[in-house]
């Protein structure tokens, strides 16, 4: 369900309401048979697997916007959406030889909350600039309640919880940028943008963890139309940026496979999750076309960040590794080639400029 009002309130104000709700109800229903012809034998030769999620969701968005005749112009939004889950499993396991092995219930109901707001004021200045500042606040929580019970567990016995967590996340921006065109067909974008994050996670049996960051982010961009051939661009940029990490991500939440093993561990979300840092370097070379654009290349370093961490419980007969521990972490410090991203936002900046 989706409504949307505009009003225009004179010749150079717009205000606009929007809202959205959403409900879902989704099952599923698996069985899987496991026959091992080669090697040590699988523990479960059966196994079923049942799932029901019911997910509704509401988000209202206000919108405000203004041009004056200088050709200033002011943009602001504030939005709140609020949503609830409920998650109902049902996991069955029997031998090879077909003696019940397994039988648990696990139940979880997340609910979800937040608000965010944004602004942006655009104004042109002397010598083909134009200048631009805004800002963006968002805050978000997540409250979640875990219920596992194990009514047949033979292996490992029976791992009951009734977990309770709270997840907040406070994310707060603003940023100046300007944007020259010198005419010859060159143009150049310059921006600063400051960015901070703070997270909280608590729970019935963890410890309280909260986190802050901040980031300056510089942008440099520079775009060159040949002047013969103005289809044809050179376009090279430098930026540095971040994400903030997901409250699914924060929430210490168990995702736990069927066999805990070294290659199909159980996860748990961290609480101590700082956000990712991401220093860009691009260039392109570009033909603009109505329908197509060759790739240019990115390249990126990603400062090494633990995503997960895995459960510390060994729920099979088989000795753990690592003292009883699975390790399932992703680190270290990677670059990467990015030449079908590259090419999607060369595309759309090529249409938009073909238009």
């Amino acid at each position: 369900m989706n409504q949307r009002l505009v009003w225009t309130l004179g010749n150079d104000q717009t205000l606009s309401w929007n809202t959205f709700g959403a409900a879902n109800l989704f099952r599923f229903e698996r069985e899987t048979q496991t026959n091992v012809e080669l090697g040590p034998a699988y523990p479960y030769g059966h196994f079923g697997f049942r799932r029901r999620d019911a997910i509704g969701s509401l988000r209202t968005e206000a919108a405000w916007s203004r041009q004056w005749n200088s050709g200033a112009s002011l943009e602001t939004s504030f939005s709140l959406n609020a949503g609830k889950i409920q998650r109902d499993r049902s996991y069955t396991a029997a031998s090879p030889q077909g003696d019940a092995l397994l039988a648990r219930d696990y139940d979880s109901r997340p609910d979800s909350s937040g608000g965010a707001a944004t602004g942006k004021f655009s104004w042109p200045a002397r010598n083909d600039h134009t200048l631009s500042a805004g800002w963006d606040a968002a805050r978000s929580s997540q409250r979640e309640r875990e219920i596992q019970r194990d009514l047949l567990a033979v292996d490992a016995g029976p791992m009951d919880f009734d977990r309770r967590t709270d997840a907040r996340l406070r994310r707060f921006a603003v940023y100046a940028q300007d944007e020259w065109n010198p005419g010859r067909g060159f143009a150049l974008y310059a921006g600063l943008r400051r960015e901070s994050s703070s997270t909280r996670t608590t729970g019935s049996d963890v410890a309280a963890t909260a986190n802050h960051m901040s980031l300056t982010s510089p942008t440099v961009q520079a775009l060159w139309k040949l002047q013969d051939e103005p289809r044809r661009q050179l376009r090279a940029a430098l930026a540095a940026s971040y994400k903030a990490p997901e409250l699914q991500q924060l929430a210490p939440r168990r995702f736990a496979s069927l066999l805990n093993s070294e290659v199909e561990p159980d996860r748990i979300g961290n609480p101590g999750l700082r956000p990712e840092t991401v220093r860009c370097a691009q260039h392109a070379a570009l033909q603009c076309r109505r329908h197509a654009a060759p790739p240019g290349t990115r390249w990126q370093r990603l400062p090494g960040r633990q995503w997960q961490h895995p459960d510390p419980v060994a729920r099979t007969g088989r000795r753990p590794a690592a003292g009883g521990l699975y390790p399932a972490v992703l680190r270290g410090r990677c670059k990467m080639a990015m030449a079908l991203l590259q090419l999607l936002a060369m595309q759309a900046h090529c249409l938009r400029r073909c238009a």
